[in-house]
């Protein structure tokens, strides 16, 4: 007769199912499965890994990217040459990825896409020291700045400038602090840091831009914010509370624990791009990572698709106008901002006001609209004028001139 397991080890069993339980739970809750059209056809489709030539490539590029900022950074062209090649390499419909082997066991993706403009317009938008980037990323990031205290906003400055000449490959690095917009399905966003090196060369006397980034330390924990309406209206809310939004979550203290991105963008011919991104991410909660390639894949696809619309639009503004708006945002007194974004808060609710699951959500963290303001930094509230302004200047409908005013 077979013994009956002792309680010691019952337990112990027991809490293993359990937390596996609990882990698959969110990973479902945090992700779940997708519906669209677009997250159906990847979803679809057939996952590939890249060739392990390519894999090496990115993977000396990461290690470019994680060198000490006290150390010399060096880069070969020719060290790349597969990697380009698949860059500009006609692939069939697939998820492609690296594999998990020679990336710290981080799930990982890719995502490419073709734009119609030249090198020099993309740099000037994307590398102004007076545009932040999370302008031209509104559904990704919600605040996006370079360090000021190690010198990193000024080395970053233009960088376009090194395109006529460019006999040899320029490099720079930086830190970019960042706070990423709502999730979709568990509402969490985060703040992090991004170590960035960012490499200009030739490749076949075309223009090549490199920009790689790693996330040195664990991020802030994860706090509960809210994708207003569609994603695509670029309205968003911010709790400051620790946690994820969506319901029986509220308790869980997710973490994003390690990420890397390798962006190439690539001057096919003059006034056209193509855009390559590769991101390798790890989070989730006690440690535990609950993201898989086809998470990943879509939050690029969410990236990609508005960076594109905004950065294509004929009715963008050139660089230096961008900047003197924001500026002038800028030079806003705290007290200039607050009453700004009370006067936003006020034509949000109203905006929703007959959507009930935006207008409830509101109503949850909005309760206290004086506190709410008051955990409000000044970078946060301007970030609220600046997508505001994007809205106006692409002519779409920005919330509070919705209802008859402006900022």
């Amino acid at each position: 007769m077979t013994p009956k397991p002792s309680n010691q080890t019952q337990k112990p069993l027991a809490r293993i199912t359990i937390l596996s339980a609990v882990l698959f739970f969110m990973a479902a809750a945090l992700f779940p499965a997708q519906s669209t059209a677009g997250e159906k056809k990847s979803k679809n489709s057939p996952a590939v890994q890249v060739d392990d030539a390519v894999s090496d490539e990115l993977s000396y590029l990461l290690q470019i990217a994680s060198l000490p900022k006290t150390e010399q950074a060096a880069f070969d062209p020719g060290a790349v040459e597969n990697l380009l090649n698949f860059v500009l390499s006609d692939k069939k419909e697939a998820l492609y990825h690296t594999g998990k082997k020679k990336f710290s066991n981080q799930a990982s993706a890719y995502h490419e896409f073709d734009m119609g403009r030249g090198m020099e317009r993309l740099l000037k938008l994307s590398y102004h020291p007076d545009i932040p980037g999370f302008s031209l990323a509104p559904t990704s990031m919600r605040v996006s700045r370079w360090i000021e205290e190690d010198g990193s906003r000024e080395r970053m400055t233009g960088i376009w400038k090194h395109l006529d000449g460019l006999d040899r490959p320029v490099i720079l690095r930086g830190t970019e602090r960042i706070v990423n917009t709502p999730d979709q399905f568990s509402g969490g966003y985060y703040a992090y840091n991004l170590n960035r090196t960012v490499i200009l060369f030739k490749h076949r006397g075309r223009n090549v831009l490199i920009s790689l980034s790693r996330q040195p330390h664990v991020s802030d924990v994860g706090r509960m914010g809210v994708v207003l309406g569609p994603d695509e209206n670029w309205d968003y809310l911010y709790s400051g509370k620790k946690g994820l939004t969506r319901a029986g979550l509220e308790w869980v203290r997710s973490y994003m624990y390690d990420s890397s991105a390798a962006a190439i963008v690539y001057e096919t011919s003059p006034g056209r791009c193509r855009h390559a991104l590769f991101k390798w991410l790890r989070a989730g909660w006690l440690r535990a990572n609950v993201v898989k390639k086809k998470h990943i894949y879509q939050g690029l696809k969410r990236y990609a698709g508005a960076f594109k619309k905004i950065v294509e639009s004929p009715f963008l503004p050139d660089a230096p106008e961008l900047a003197a708006a924001f500026s002038e945002i800028r030079s806003l007194s705290e007290n200039a901002l607050k009453e700004k974004a009370r006067v936003y808060l006020t034509h949000l609710e109203k905006k929703y006001s007959h959507d009930k699951k935006a207008a409830r959500q509101l109503s949850r963290f909005l309760k206290d609209r004086d506190a709410y303001l008051a955990q409000m930094t000044k970078e946060e509230m301007r970030s609220i004028l600046v997508v505001e302004h994007m809205k106006k200047a692409l002519r779409r409908t920005p919330v509070a001139a919705a209802h008859g005013l402006t900022y």
